[in-house]
């Protein structure tokens, strides 16, 4: 995982001083590349996410790694790169498909940060034992993810 951030913040660099210097720098940086880098960078999110979000919310918590065998991680791999390839086929509705599922992904990743923000917030990690005990603090998490879109898109609207 250390590897795919380095590479990501290798690319991200990269790009960044290719758009100062107006020309590239270490290589050209594609759409390709920043999606593949992008999306090796969203696996580690999602898998640092979970860690965190079993750590803080779960009394009986399992200590055990989400990505144990290197199966898994392969598949993972294979399931981002499959989506991936979504994006970049020139076929409108796949795109779409990519589009609408990288929308859910996107707030469920902020809804379930923000959920675990209200849980650390008012003190109350470690203390569910199931879902029911926790739809208050998901339903905060989401109401704080739309507000922050919508207080983003608002900014957006009044500066262009």
């Amino acid at each position: 995982m250390l590897g795919i951030f380095v590479i990501w913040g290798g690319d991200g660099i990269n790009s960044l001083i290719s758009d100062f210097l107006k020309r590239p720098f270490l290589y050209q940086t594609t759409n390709l590349t920043r999606s593949i880098t992008g999306y090796g960078m969203g696996l580690v999110m999602a898998t640092a996410l979970a860690t965190l979000f079993n750590i803080t919310v779960w009394e009986d918590r399992d200590e055990t790694p989400i990505l144990r065998f290197p199966l898994q991680v392969g598949m993972y791999m294979l399931l981002s790169a499959a989506i991936n390839l979504l994006t970049i086929i020139n076929n409108n509705y796949l795109f779409r498909l990519a589009a609408y599922l990288a929308v859910f992904t996107a707030m469920a990743i902020i809804t379930l940060l923000y959920s675990v923000f209200w849980i650390i917030l008012l003190k109350k990690e470690n203390t569910f034992s199931s879902l029911q005990g926790l739809w208050m603090f998901l339903a905060a998490g989401f109401t704080t993810c739309m507000l922050q879109i919508t207080l983003l898109i608002t900014l957006r609207n009044s500066v262009l």
